[in-house]
């Protein structure tokens, strides 16, 4: 699925990620790539669902921490969004949120 990505194939990757997801339905790599890959998309309830995945997968990272933050922006959820804000600069006080 990586090598997918990276080559510039999104859709074969997608298709990649799923088959994980279907192994593995807590995958955090598999989740984070098809969060981020949706929200890139606009497919804002879609991107939520795959973060809400994969923050209750496990100790979250904070760029699905971030992402999180940013789906709910756009989906206008301020509440949700800045709870995330703060939950990253309480686990990761050093990491610089993106500005997208």
């Amino acid at each position: 699925a990586a090598c997918a990505e990276k080559a510039g194939k999104h859709e074969l990757a997608g298709v990649y990620y799923r088959q994980l997801l279907a192994m593995d339905a807590n995958n955090t790599e598999a989740l984070q790539a098809l969060a981020s890959a949706q929200y890139q998309r606009g497919e804002y309830l879609s991107a939520r669902g795959f973060t809400e995945r994969l923050i209750a997968a496990g100790k979250p990272t904070a760029e699905a921490l971030d992402l999180a933050s940013r789906i709910e922006d756009k989906l206008g959820d301020r509440d949700a969004a800045s709870g995330y804000r703060k939950r990253l600069a309480n686990d990761f006080p050093q990491y610089t949120p993106s500005q997208l």
